[in-house]
């Protein structure tokens, strides 16, 4: 009986942590579904393919060299992951399975600070408020840099390995078993990201705290935290500088203090009262445990150290990256604040005499509001973000795969920016035409490794109609010059019985269109064309089911989606990739409002 009762309590005890992990691991896996792709971004190439990847293949690769440096980082705990990931992937690069691994870690860190912070709240409800504060904190993809790319594991190892690490130096006695493991994560906090540094930095002024304030003299011992100073100077030596990031850095005291101001008010950083209110629960409860010993428990030691924690974060990000200070990958370091000081003011609601708990739920909603005005006043730009975000993946992957499909460099050269996924076409040239780089690239623009040879649509993987354009689009600026456009003599076959939408007269011409009631009228026509042809062209509104086969396709040669001409424009078929003479189907399949398209042939 009783090791049932104990069952019972400790699965309701569970409950909340798996409740969390559930919603918040939901929403991200959905996130990653809809904008995530699978094609590797920037510094992947480099740190991930060419650094990790090939010579691990190549059986080269030593052991120091996952030490190296990144940047001003030492990501061994990153590399590590990578390598098991595309190991148990059968030798497979998958970002998206990178992702999905990341938001595991994401989530098991949180889970990890939930169960340190609950420590510091007696009542059921207290704990339920922080974890449905927390879990609807988490719903909200503003850190979604780090959600949609595989290569930032690193964010959430330091977070897990920082909880773990900040929780031993608040609660244990030092040189005790427990006390060792917490140093063990600190160290690899130290190979996580350079900011680690300040993770070991914020354990030993918690050691001085509870040794100097709570006089601790016999859990803490001074030599603790002289070795602890050592790992943090011998860290410092150990960080390279980066010229090229030096633009990056506050570049003067205002930038620096702006910049700073900037992220201890987020998310209310446009709100003009934010850096007064967001953080202000945090130095109440620091006074607190300074002047008072009920406050000094290894609870609420933890949540001092966290705070110190946090604001080394945030001096080092306001210094070192002043330019872009919230930029989105940087906001899951942030929101640890935002936890942090609700879980303080619910214990400071606890802690408070019945007379001035009323002042304290007062206090508790004006933060709140602070904090959900200032989301909803970015939550514009972050529905944009994600759409931008989403676009740019899909050229990102249209382009690879056209490169890869081709060995035409021209994919990948000129394109607007981040319409491929490394800034510099050679070189991203030179990593995919690596023998053993393209072995293991995804499937989603490698057709060797796609499961999807022949896409929903019947196409094949590599499909130049979206790669090679077997035309150009030009304006048709001047309607006197007929040159080149192609005669009525020029239809091999006509199943378009319609007109455009707009029922064009143009002297001279006849329009012929796949519209003849509505936009649910579809149809093809071929003409027969010779090179440097050139045809009058118009479309609706919509072009998504809109499409042109030269030679009936010809074995996937050219195949491409019809352009959107709102005006009548010009096709002009001078590819030097097309043949002499061909024949170009234009086809109409769209049955939605806008889809129809139509084209003007000279009547002599």
């Amino acid at each position: 009986m009783k090791n049932d009762l104990l069952k019972r309590l400790q699965t309701i005890e569970i409950l909340p942590y798996l409740s969390f992990a559930a919603f918040v691991l939901g929403i991200k896996f959905a996130l990653i579904a809809i904008y995530g792709n699978a094609t590797p971004y920037w510094d992947q190439w480099d740190a991930e393919a060419d650094h990790l990847y090939r010579p691990w293949l190549e059986g080269s690769l030593h052991w120091m060299d996952l030490f190296a440096a990144h940047n001003e980082h030492r990501i061994l705990t990153t590399r590590l992951l990578a390598l098991g990931l595309l190991e148990l992937n059968g030798k497979i690069w998958d970002p998206i399975l990178q992702m999905r691994v990341n938001a595991v870690l994401h989530v098991a860190s949180l889970s990890v600070l939930l169960f340190y912070l609950s420590k510091t709240l007696l009542s059921p409800g207290s704990k339920t408020a922080l974890f449905v504060f927390s879990a609807v904190l988490f719903s909200i993809p503003f850190g979604w840099e780090n959600t949609l790319a595989g290569f930032q594991s690193q964010f959430y190892f330091l977070l897990l390995f920082s909880f773990f690490y900040l929780w031993a130096m608040s609660a244990y006695k030092t040189y005790s078993m427990k006390w060792w493991m917490g140093v063990a994560a600190g160290g690899l906090c130290l190979v996580t990201l350079a900011s680690g540094a300040l993770t070991i930095l914020a354990g030993s002024l918690i050691l001085v705290i509870r040794r100097v304030v709570a006089k601790d003299k016999e859990g803490v011992a001074s030599s603790a935290i002289l070795l602890l100073i050592a790992m943090v100077v011998l860290a410092i030596g150990l960080t390279p500088s980066i010229p090229g990031h030096a633009v990056l850095k506050a570049q003067s005291p205002t930038q620096f203090l702006f910049a700073l101001a900037t992220v201890v008010s987020w998310p209310a950083n446009k709100t003009g009262i934010g850096v007064v209110i967001v953080q202000m629960p945090l130095l109440l409860l620091g006074l607190r445990v300074l002047r008072n010993r009920e406050y000094q428990t290894p609870p609420c030691f933890f949540i001092v150290v966290m705070t110190l924690w946090l604001f080394g974060q945030f001096v080092s990000i306001a210094y070192g990256r002043a330019a872009g200070i919230t930029s989105s990958r940087y906001l899951d370091l942030f929101a640890i604040g935002l936890v942090l000081n609700f879980s303080v003011l619910i214990v400071l609601l606890n802690h408070a005499k019945t007379q001035h708990k009323l002042r304290y739920g007062l206090g508790i909603a004006v933060w709140l509001a602070t904090v959900a005005i200032g989301f909803n006043m970015s939550a514009g730009k972050l529905s944009a973000d994600l759409q931008i975000k989403a676009r740019e993946g899909l050229e990102q992957e249209k382009n690879v795969r056209a490169y890869l499909c081709s060995g035409d460099i021209a994919h990948l050269q000129n394109k607007p920016f981040l319409f491929t996924p490394y800034p510099n076409p050679e070189r991203l040239k030179h990593l995919l035409d690596n023998r053993l780089i393209r072995s293991i690239l995804p499937g989603n623009i490698y057709e060797l490794n796609s499961r999807y040879p022949i896409g929903p649509d019947g196409e094949p993987f590599c499909d130049p109609g979206s790669l090679v354009r077997a035309f150009e689009v030009r304006e048709w600026k001047n309607i006197d010059n007929t040159t080149g456009l192609v005669a009525v003599a020029s239809i091999s076959n006509n199943g378009w019985q319609g007109t455009d939408y707009f029922k064009s007269s143009i002297p001279g011409f006849r329009v012929i269109g796949s519209l003849i009631k509505s936009e649910n009228d579809t149809g093809m026509v071929t003409l027969h064309l010779r090179r440097d042809d050139r045809i009058l062209y118009r479309s609706g509104p919509r072009v998504a089911e809109q499409f042109v086969l030269v030679n009936n396709g010809g074995a996937g040669k050219f195949h491409t989606i019809l352009p959107l001409a709102l005006e009548w424009s010009v096709l002009e078929f001078s590819n030097t990739q097309l043949p002499d003479e061909f024949d170009v189907t234009l086809i109409d399949a769209g049955t939605k409002w806008g889809e129809w398209s139509a084209i003007a042939l000279k009547v002599n």
